[in-house]
């Protein structure tokens, strides 16, 4: 029962945990370039940055790179 933009049912579960991981990291990545200096609360600690929207649209990058190759590998399965 899954559509043309779903990955097939055959393959497994992998490839839907990676197209959720996906949509995830991409929604993750639009808030560190809208809302910078809430998004990387999370890197908050005794030995953690300064806090600056240079860091957080820095690592909302890397999310998104790391979205492409997700979705690169849900898309092309073999």
């Amino acid at each position: 029962m899954t559509t043309s933009w779903l990955p097939p049912y055959e393959e497994g579960l992998l490839p839907f945990f990676l197209l959720y991981s996906t949509v995830a990291t991409l929604i993750h990545s639009l808030t560190t370039y809208v809302r910078p200096i809430p998004s990387i609360k999370a890197f908050s600690g005794p030995s953690a940055p300064p806090k600056a929207p240079l860091l957080a649209h820095v690592y909302g990058l890397l999310n998104f790179l790391a979205a492409c190759t997700r979705f690169g590998r849900v898309s092309h399965p073999k």
